[in-house]
Parts: structure tokens; C-alpha cells; sequence
């Protein structure tokens, strides 16, 4: 495509003289693994919204076929983002003088302190999620439908019963979606025969978009992060990236049926209780399975459990510290010393 993300991506005129060669490999590698269920040709690419973009897609997924015909394609559709560019307010490409936009660069390494800031972090998923079923994001589904063999929507699990009632003929994936919404949208993967599944960003963690999903602490009074230094990973993974994995790799299990019985509980770190915490969309909490933490005693801290029971109580040493209903298979048990 030619509308770039960053200055340095792969996006014009390189991308115009190798995205064949580089399909070509791509399939030619793994042509005989059996994992492979299909091929991706792009992920979040904003010119999906304009006649251009969706005539490069149509001739990037036909040469896929002549590839391997035994495998459909699919991209990463991110409708709220091909809707801003057909309307002209795209993020991407470049500015007024005529310089390309950094905003595919960015991370949350210097997360604001607030408790706006962590509301909205919360609603954010939801908008984007709203936005891809009204009419202009709908217009640009049904293009994609006729493109792709498998469209793949990106935060749009709003479209997954209007697209399955429209095109009850054709599969639909969820390509990318938030950690928040995985016990919601997996019920209407169970629900709704067209979808091929969900996949929720994200498993293993990732160096890039440094600090996206890191939840980050600062100091109540003078709002000095706690942790000074560069952030390195994205931060997102349920699995981070020396590949020890956190409880909500439980909570997915559970979720998905018959994974886990038993329950997964993840305390807040001790460390950091007396911290203001800067939520991300992707990471919905920073619980971690240990509750020995030397030099502690008697601060208090957020409890989060994972389980199938319709209620849970927390004991602490014997005594009960509370009792939640659960709702979504996980609750949490706020402020209770341990």
C-alpha cells in the first residue's frame, strides 16, 4: 500500500516493487505445515476505505490463490480506521506540509496519571467497537466481504451476528480483539456457525509498539514513574516476553471450556500499592500469581479470581476477606490487607 504508518515502514514505493516476491515466499515457506489455516495479506491498513486500496486487496488476494488455492485469505480490518480515511481523516499518511505522520510510532511509554485517563482506556474498546456498524463502516464491509475469503475484523465483534445474517454463506473471523471483551466474544463464536473463532491481542508478548499494553505506575504526589528507564515490550501478552505466563492465561482456559476447573487468583503487586495505575484497552489488569512479598505487611491490595463458580469468596489465612458474584468468570475483590 502507499499511505505509510511511520516514516520508515514498508508502505510505497518498496512495497510496490516487493509485495509479490514477498507473498510468493511467504506461502512457498509454509505451504506444508499444517498449521497454516490461511493467509493474511495486511493488517489495519487504512486505504481498505478507498476504491484504490480495495482494488490492491482484490489483486493481492487473487494472486494468493494462484499461490495455493487450497487456503483462503483474510487481512486484519480495522473498520473504524478505513472509515477515517475514506472520509479524508485518516491518522496515517502525511500532513499538511506534506511530512509523514508519526502516528503508528507511538506507544504508552509516558501514560497519563488520572482516573479519566484509565476510564477511558476502558470505554475506548467499546467506541471503536460501536463504530464499525454504522452505515459508512458497514458500506466498506461489504466491499471487504466481496475481497477477502474470510474477513477478518479487528475490535468489530458488533459486525459478527449483522455479517453472519447478511452473508450466512461466508466464514468471518475475529482477528484482533480486546482482553475485555474475550468471555463476550466467545459467546457468539459458540453461537454463530460462520465464525471460524476469536483471537484475542494478545498471547506471547512482543518487542514493538514499546508500552501499549504496559500498565504503568507513577507516583500519587509528583507523578514520577515508579519504574524509571525505557520500555522495551508492548507489553500486552498474557504470556510476557521471558514467557512466564500470567492468570489471565486462566481466565482464558476457563473461558474457552473445560481448559480449567480449578480457580486462578493474581494479586496486585505489593510494590506498588501505594502508586497510582495507569490502565491500558489491552491489559485489563497487573495481577500476578505470588502473595509473598517481603516488606509488605499490612499494605492492602486488589485481588483478582478466575473462576467458573457463579460466586466467589477469598479467604486469608482462615478469614474471609469477601464475596463477589462473578460475572464473566472473573471478579475482582478490591483493597483487602493480606
Amino acid at each position: 500500500m502507499l499511505i505509510k504508518k511511520n516514516p520508515y515502514d514498508y508502505a510505497g514505493e518498496k512495497f510496490s516493487k516487493w509485495w509479490k516476491d514477498d507473498i510468493a515466499a511467504m506461502i512457498s515457506k509454509d505451504y506444508n505445515h499444517p498449521s497454516v489455516v490461511m493467509y493474511s495479506i495486511g493488517n489495519e491498513i487504512t486505504e481498505l476505505g478507498l476504491a484504490t486500496g480495495q482494488e490492491q486487496a482484490r489483486i493481492m488476494t487473487e494472486f494468493c490463490h494462484t499461490q495455493d488455492h487450497t487456503r483462503p485469505v483474510t487481512a486484519g480490518i480495522n473498520l473504524m480506521l478505513a472509515t477515517m480515511a475514506k472520509s479524508k481523516k485518516s491518522i496515517y499518511g502525511t500532513d499538511e506540509d506534506g511530512n509523514v505522520k508519526n502516528s503508528g510510532t507511538g506507544g504508552m511509554d509516558d501514560a497519563p496519571t488520572s482516573e479519566f485517563f484509565n476510564i477511558m482506556m476502558n470505554k475506548m474498546g467499546g467506541l471503536i467497537n460501536k463504530a464499525a456498524k454504522t452505515k459508512k463502516a458497514t458500506a466498506i464491509a461489504e466491499i471487504m466481504s466481496d475481497i477477502f475469503d474470510i474477513p477478518g475484523y479487528n475490535y468489530a465483534s458488533s459486525r459478527y451476528k449483522i455479517d453472519a445474517k447478511n452473508h450466512p454463506e461466508q466464514a468471518t473471523t475475529g482477528s484482533e480483539t480486546l482482553p475485555q471483551t474475550l468471555y463476550d466474544n466467545w459467546q457468539l463464536v459458540k453461537s454463530i456457525s460462520t465464525m471460524t473463532g476469536d483471537f484475542m491481542w494478545t498471547g506471547y508478548d512482543y518487542l514493538g509498539e514499546s508500552g501499549i499494553g504496559t500498565i504503568q505506575y507513577k507516583d500519587k504526589k509528583t507523578k514520577q514513574p515508579a519504574d524509571p528507564g525505557l520500555i522495551i515490550s508492548g507489553g500486552a501478552g498474557i504470556i510476557d516476553i521471558c514467557g512466564k505466563k500470567r492468570p489471565e492465561v486462566g481466565w482464558s482456559k476457563i473461558i474457552w471450556g473445560g481448559l480449567q476447573k480449578t480457580p486462578t487468583i493474581g494479586v496486585d503487586p505489593y510494590t506498588r500499592a501505594d502508586y497510582f495505575q495507569s490502565l491500558s484497552m489491552w491489559r485489563i489488569t497487573d495481577a500476578v500469581e505470588s502473595w509473598s512479598w517481603e516488606g509488605c505487611e499490612g499494605k492492602k491490595a486488589s485481588v483478582t479470581v478466575y473462576s467458573d463458580a457463579a460466586k466467589v469468596e477469598l479467604f486469608v489465612n482462615g478469614k474471609s476477606a469477601g464475596k463477589k458474584k462473578n460475572k464473566k468468570r472473573y471478579c475482582k475483590i478490591q483493597k483487602n490487607p493480606i
